[in-house]
Formats: C-alpha cells, structure tokens, sequence
C-alpha cells in the first residue's frame, strides 16, 4: 500500500499537467520536481497492525481492484472497442473484451495476492503440503474433502493378513471348518445362557448343579482355546490387540474364565481355610 501523493496547488496542477499531458493533473508531478511529495513509509505502521486489520485492508483493496476493472471493461466495451482489458501493453490489440475475459481477471483476483506464492523457492511450496494447496497459507477445502473421503473409505485390513505362513496355530485360525465350528459354539452358548438364567437356582459356578458346570467348563475351555490359537497365530504378538475383534472376543473370554474357574478357585479356598479354622477351634 502506498500513500496518495498530496494534491497541488492550481498553478502547479496546471504546469505540471503541461510538462506530462497524458497524467492526470494531480498525478502529473515530475520525480525530480523539487515539489514532488517523498513517499511515506509504511512498512512500520503494517508491522504494527494485526493480522485482522491487514486481511480486512487487503479485502478492500481486491474489491476496489475489482470495482476499477469492471469500470475499465465497462467503457472499453462502450466508449474504446479497440482497448482490450488486462494490461496496457495489449493496448493497441483490435480486440474488443469479452465476458471470458473479465471473467479471467476477476477469477485472478479473487485470491488475496499473499497467497500467490507458486513460484517461490521456499520448501513444501510446490504441490502443496498436507492440507494446503500450493503457495496458500489457509488449508485448502478440496483437499480437506479429500482427507476425509479417503479415511471414510479406507480399505478394511483383515486379521489373516497379519498371520504366519507357517505352524498349525496359523492354519487352524485359517481353516473355514474351525470357524463354522466356532461360531455353533458361539451360538450354543447364548442359548445355554438363558437356559441357565432360567434353571439354575445358585448364584455361584461352585454350587451350581453338575450339568451346569460342565457344559459351562466346556464353553470356557473351547472359547480358551479358540482365543489362544488366534493368538499364537499372529506374526508379532502386539498385531492381535490392532483388531477390534480378537481384543472384543479376548474381553468376553477373560470375564468367562474369571466367572467360571477363578471364582470357584477362590471359593473353595476361602471354604477350606474356613474349615481348617473351625477344626482348630
């Protein structure tokens, strides 16, 4: 930005107007003209500004840009047809401005011209960064779009892909039968959930019935082992806890095992040292 040089004197307007015709009067002054005013500087009062005051001074500029080119196309096309917007030196072209090409310069203007940076040598400038088209210093829309429509699409890993190529823990985890398999037991299980809701009158595994606790230390071992085969067909041991699904199933074998075999491991150890008090006193 540059501050408006100070209007002159009439007489002065008048000479200098004689000396340069083709300048308005009070443009007209001469740079070695002892009456030329000295540009002043304002590199400090734009320092001092906030980034707000600077975008809202550079927007106005681009709209006065704006309003002045639209002015210039407008009389070109009334008052000079053989003047062709864009730049003085396309003066003399016989062409006459069309829609596209004051669509064109609208179109370069709209970008605040901190933002054209495509040729500079700076690293990371060319092609973009991240989230930031080429020379901007604001993330771009598209490209934001663009991240999210591609971790929204992202290909679904699958757990065997992250298995051995050798050892039978691997080729029983990957056998279709072992799976059919597992998932009856899966089912058989939430049947004889309900069925044990409904038909076993004692609230622990210790002083349940004899057919209670042995289909469910049948669940716990198949589901135990099940678990462990998966887990022991893994390349590298932290690969299993990646999957949502071994970590879910992992989750639900843990809270059976503690159910059925802990708590009855520690129930009887609290009976018989309960015993062996009574038989002391």
């Amino acid at each position: 930005f540059q501050a408006p040089r100070p209007v002159l004197p009439v007489g002065q307007r008048a000479s200098a107007s004689r000396r340069c015709p083709g300048l308005p009067p009070a443009m007209a002054t001469s740079p070695t003209s002892p009456t030329a005013a000295a540009p002043v500087p304002l590199v400090a009062e734009l320092h001092a500004k906030s980034m707000e005051e600077l975008l809202r001074m550079q927007s106005e500029a681009v709209k006065q840009v704006l309003t002045i080119n639209q002015a210039i196309a407008r009389k070109s096309r009334t008052r000079t047809p053989g003047y062709a917007p864009g730049s003085a030196a396309r003066a003399l072209r016989p062409a006459v401005a069309t829609q596209d090409d004051i669509r064109n310069e609208k179109a370069a203007l709209k970008e605040p011209l901190m933002m054209k940076r495509e040729n500079s040598n700076q690293p990371g400038v060319e092609g973009g960064f991240g989230i930031f088209a080429s020379g901007a210093m604001f993330p771009d829309a598209d490209k934001i779009k663009e991240k999210v429509r591609a971790s929204l699409f992202e290909p679904e890993v699958n757990p065997e892909d992250m298995f051995k190529t050798t050892g039978w823990c691997q080729e029983v985890a990957r056998n279709q039968l072992f799976k059919n398999i597992t998932m009856l037991v899966i089912v058989m299980n939430a049947i004889w959930i309900g069925v044990d809701t409904d038909l076993n009158p004692a609230d622990l595994e210790i002083d349940s019935p004899l057919i209670f606790q042995v289909v469910d230390n049948f669940f716990c071992l198949f589901f135990s082992f099940e678990i462990t085969v998966r887990f022991m067909a893994y390349q590298r041991s932290g690969d299993a806890f990646k999957d949502f699904s071994f970590v879910f199933d992992l989750s639900l074998v843990l809270t059976m095992i503690w159910e059925v075999w802990i708590t009855s491991i520690l129930v009887m150890m609290m009976q018989r040292s309960v015993g062996s008090a009574n038989m002391s006193v």
